[in-house]
């Protein structure tokens, strides 16, 4: 620190001399002193100076390997490398084509497709190739290295990650649509609840109930109950029992009082039907939360991971953070201590093909996994406003919003959130959809998505919940407490290195003052489903032909009957 002093008078100046101030700089402040003279006897803990210092740390350093599993099974359809390159392949060679099929010329390695140039075919799954590395020249467009998380291993990254926490929680801005509501035309917020997709009566395990089908997870679980309302009603609506659930769509409820059931049910679809979950009384807030970044771009490193590599001979990247992830202060969307952030991750699209010898890709499209019948492509349901897609087709305007690596807020997820028993149930994650611009212009509308954001959990809350004790006014009741029938209740956060009877709780290694978290990270690209009406127009034959027969898989590992001899 600066401070100022008096000029002393030395005995050259004579008691006349006039006085001056000046500025003496020197640091007075020091944070050490000298050992006391004699031995020093005294018991420390370090175990309870161990728990204080992490009880009290806000500090995490994080680290982990991705795993990327990518594939060009959605290659491009027009062009150098693409399906006009099979059918040039066929036609040159017809009668052999005809004799072996496409899979003489259409072949595949680790999940990435590749021909064989050349009039001749290749036969007998050409061992020769699958010896030796596959040129680049061979592989169908996108290439490996167009998908890889480092490209080529150089400098230019196809993928970028941020941390991300879920910093507000709205529900105005989504909303269910006319056209995946059975009904009149309608926009129910997703304030109002879920919609009921379908509706129908039936018998399950010899009981009589009412079907309920929804276009995203509802989130229930045997036991549960709903509200039920018409979308016209505001405040009237019946409370019914979650008695079974089949998948994470569709739920039956009971049907007991029966007139009053029925007049319900036969509102349906003149009036759309929504619901919520209730527990004692309370209704479930429908939530969707967004994130925010927490990190830069240059805050992090990727490296090499010597030889490993997964099955499919996808190399296994390191990532570390190099800055330290520090939470103090910070609410998260419940205005509670945070507990959970997430790894942000983001595909590089190559806007412009500014980056030489790398695919070009549509937008990046950030949407939720759905259940609807009768569309052309699974990711789309709910969506916030007017299109944001700058491509003509096909997810005008399915989609919530438009990301890239600069941005820094995201859609996170749908949650149910409920004050009664003070959980939170994420109904619907975002996925992140792109597609080659090639297979857009020419009305291939599947593409490949991805989910968006991958949980790290910093704490756990106990799976006891906690009440404000009118007999003991001394209990400490945290600040994100909530009132229920005018009583305090929350779920205290566990320490770490700490498990409650159900095994919540974490335990990481602390050291220097800050938390260190080690996470793997899975990188799954997916197809989205198929189109249940498109046609391929040109050389439809040939198309038809060289496909026929191929097995369609869905996500989940469904066969799908091929339409038009394509999946």
């Amino acid at each position: 620190m600066m401070e100022f002093y008096k000029k002393i008078l030395s005995n050259t100046l004579y008691q006349g001399s006039q006085l001056s101030n000046f500025q003496l700089s020197t640091f007075l402040t020091q944070d050490n002193r000298p050992l006391p003279i004699g031995d020093i006897e005294e018991i420390v803990d370090e175990y309870k100076r161990f728990v204080k210092e992490r009880n009290n740390s806000t500090c995490y350093r994080l680290n982990g390997i991705l795993r990327g599993v990518f594939s060009n099974v959605l290659f491009n359809v027009t062009g150098d490398r693409s399906y006009d390159t099979i059918l040039s392949l066929s036609a040159n060679s017809r009668s052999i084509f005809q004799n072996f099929g496409y899979k003489d010329v259409l072949l595949e390695k680790d999940g990435w497709f590749y021909f064989i140039s050349g009039i001749t075919p290749c036969h007998k799954k050409c061992e020769d190739i699958y010896l030796r590395p596959i040129p680049n020249d061979f592989y169908f467009l996108p290439l490996p290295t167009n998908s890889s998380i480092l490209y080529n291993g150089g400098p230019v990254q196809n993928w970028f990650f941020k941390i991300t926490y879920p910093y507000t929680g709205v529900c105005s801005n989504l909303y269910f649509t006319s056209p995946y509501i059975i009904g009149p035309p309608a926009n129910v917020p997703l304030c109002d609840g879920i919609v009921i997709q379908n509706i129908n009566t039936g018998t399950t395990d010899g009981r009589f109930l009412i079907y309920i089908d929804t276009p995203i997870n509802h989130g229930l679980i045997e036991g549960d109950q709903i509200i039920l309302r018409p979308f016209s009603g505001t405040t009237n609506g019946r409370v019914f029992d979650v008695v079974k659930v089949d998948s994470s769509t569709t739920f039956w409820i009971n049907y007991w009082d029966a007139p009053n059931n029925l007049i319900v049910y036969s509102q349906f679809p003149a009036d759309p039907l929504r619901f919520k979950r209730i527990h004692q009384g309370i209704e479930s807030q429908y939530l969707e939360r967004r994130f925010t970044a927490m990190t830069e771009l240059n805050d992090y490193q990727l490296y090499k991971s010597s030889f490993a590599q997964n099955i499919y001979n996808d190399p296994i990247q390191l990532f570390h953070f190099n800055k330290d992830i520090d939470t103090f202060g910070i609410k998260d969307y419940l205005n509670r201590p945070l507990t959970e952030i997430f790894l942000t991750k983001i595909k590089f699209i190559n806007p412009g093909g500014t980056v030489a010898g790398m695919e070009e890709w549509t937008e990046l499209a950030s949407g939720i996994p759905t259940n609807i019948p009768n569309i052309n492509y699974d990711i789309k349901a709910i969506y916030g406003g007017s299109p944001l897609r700058s491509y003509p087709n096909p997810l005008d305007p399915m989609i919530i919003e438009i990301v890239d690596e600069t941005k820094t807020e995201f859609f996170g997820d749908i949650v149910d959130y409920n004050e009664g028993d003070l959980t939170e149930r994420v109904l619907a994650e975002s996925q992140y959809r792109f597609n080659t611009i090639n297979r857009e212009d020419n009305d291939f509308g599947e593409g490949y998505y991805y989910r968006s954001h991958d949980r790290i959990k910093l704490l756990d809350y106990s799976s006891q919940i906690e009440q404000e004790n009118l007999t003991l006014p001394d209990v400490d009741v945290p600040y994100y407490a909530t009132t229920v029938d005018g009583v305090m209740q929350w779920r205290d956060i566990l320490t770490p290195g700490f498990y409650d009877q159900y095994g919540r709780g974490v335990d990481y290694p602390f050291l220097n003052g800050c938390t260190y978290i080690y996470n793997e990270h899975d990188m799954c690209l997916k197809r989205q489903n198929p189109s249940q009406d498109r046609i391929y127009s040109a050389s439809t034959n040939n198309i038809n032909y060289w496909l026929g027969g191929i097995n369609c898989d869905n996500i989940f590992g469904e066969y799908i009957e091929p339409i038009n001899g394509k999946c």
